[in-house]
């Protein structure tokens, strides 16, 4: 590995905490990642130890282990905790909606330029996943908005299983769908009785009709229901018995009744869902914990809550004494996400309706010379690669809307030749899909998003040059 600086300095009254590390490859020191996980409000430190950094934590393991596929092979990654109080972010701060948040990353990313000057004029690839689809376009637009003060070159950003569309179109429109795409993964999960609900109510939402205007090339723009969930925001967790309302869990005593489901599935006089909310009434369905489920729904061949997803070893390591002191971290207990701050800020969001990135910001973006690429995993359930599929289908961009042609057409194979990712890229926006992959691309499938990143995102080198490097690094210098 390259050399790495972490720790704090102090922007205004804050001190945002960041983890840079130096390019492994030569061909990868002229590009810079800057990462931010989406939460809203959980510590990129989640990207680095449990997704694609340079040391990370497979499943059960209780140290850090060398990567092979560190996207460092790819290019310099800086790992940012925002907004503050996220991580190891301390300071006071106004940054509780998506205006303020995003003024102070540009202005905290002209001060890590002044201390890392070398790391101005390099290729910037701004790059996030999940809820950073909300917020990450708009850091892109204003350092666009910035570029001659910030003397710095956007070259692409990069949404991976990100809500950067509509999100009736992204969730509630695409869930029956997938469901019944993938009823093979749900296993058990799914009784018959529910799966004719969820169709039923699809219907009767007019979803089928939305759905059918996913075409190559579009016939027009496609009419999307507004808000059907009702203002409702989706639960991306699983909950412990007794905090869903008796009348919303679907358990209802270990009994499934076609009376019971319907009714659930009525907005009427329902405080559960609202309208034509399929996605949270399925999700419920398969998590009930009066029902014992096991579904997960960040990935969907996943089983327990306790695996690979959630696995918090590296938590316990961030919250070393040696380890903080070590990474010039606040003695603090680490947590990978702010709960607090995430329901401010999700309730802010809601209530100022920040404009999804695909209506006008991504399109600009591209007209700038900015490439966009979107990402997704096909065993994702909470951004279902359907919805961004119709994202995609009615998004304007470079003067014709949506992709011409599936995208299914450039094909990448890991190093046995298996394939795994297939995508396209038209007029500067590129989007593909991995087919092993749940949430959490780059954790699922390493190797098939390394080659993703060199080969679409930064055009580097073959990811089938990689050799495995051994060796576990771990102990107190750790």
């Amino acid at each position: 590995m390259g050399w790495q600086s972490e720790g704090r300095f102090r922007f205004r009254h804050q001190l945002p905490f960041f983890w840079l590390w130096e390019a492994e490859t030569q061909q990868g020191k002229n590009d810079l990642i800057i990462w931010f996980n989406g939460g809203p409000a959980c510590s990129s430190l989640l990207g680095l130890f449990k997704i694609h950094g340079p040391v990370t934590f497979p499943r059960t393991a209780t140290k850090p282990q060398r990567n092979p596929y560190s996207w460092t092979r790819a290019a310099n990654v800086v790992y940012v905790d925002q907004p503050i109080g996220t991580g190891f972010s301390s300071g006071t701060s106004n940054n509780t909606d998506n205006e303020h948040n995003t003024a102070a990353v540009v202005k905290w990313l002209d001060s890590f330029f002044n201390v890392f000057p070398e790391m101005r004029s390099k290729k910037i690839h701004l790059m996030g996943e999940s809820y950073a689809g909300i917020f990450l376009p708009y850091i892109a637009e204003e350092i666009q908005a910035q570029k001659s003060t910030l003397k710095a070159y956007l070259s692409s950003l990069s949404l991976g299983d990100a809500l950067w569309g509509n999100w009736a179109a992204m969730n509630n429109v695409a869930a029956f769908a997938y469901i019944d795409a993938h009823r093979s993964n749900f296993g058990t999960n799914i009784a018959s009785n529910m799966y004719d609900v969820l169709k039923q109510g699809d219907k009767d939402c007019g979803f089928p009709a939305v759905r059918a205007q996913i075409k190559y090339p579009p016939s027009g723009p496609i009419r999307i229901p507004g808000n059907p969930s009702g203002g409702n925001f989706k639960r991306d967790f699983p909950v412990p018995p007794g905090y869903i309302p008796d009348n919303c869990d679907f358990g209802g005593g270990g009994t499934d009744t076609p009376e019971r489901l319907a009714y659930i599935m009525d907005h009427t006089g329902n405080d559960c869902y609202g309208v034509c909310d399929p996605s949270d009434a399925a999700y419920n369905y398969y998590s009930s914990p009066t029902l014992n489920r096991d579904f997960l729904a960040y990935n969907i061949n996943e089983h327990g809550y306790a695996g690979l997803y959630c696995d918090g070893s590296y938590i316990a390591y961030l919250n070393r004494a040696d380890v903080q002191a070590a990474i010039h971290a606040p003695r603090i207990d680490f947590s990978a996400c702010n709960g607090v701050l995430s329901r401010t800020l999700t309730t802010n969001d809601r209530k100022y309706h920040p404009q999804p990135a695909a209506y006008t910001i991504v399109p600009n973006l591209i007209s700038q010379g900015v490439k966009v690429h979107i990402f997704n995993g096909v065993l994702d359930y909470v951004i279902p690669h359907i919805g961004q599929e119709l994202v995609l289908q009615n998004t304007t961009w470079a003067g014709s809307q949506g992709f011409s042609r599936p995208p299914t057409s450039d094909v990448l194979r890991n190093s046995k030749g298996q394939q795994v990712s297939q995508g396209r890229e038209e007029r500067g926006l590129s989007y593909y899909t991995f087919h092993n992959a749940g949430h959490r691309v780059a954790q699922d499938e390493p190797e098939g998003a390394l080659q993703w990143l060199m080969k679409v995102v930064v055009k580097g080198s073959n990811v089938g040059l990689i050799v495995g490097i051994g060796g576990v690094y771990g102990g107190e210098g750790w």
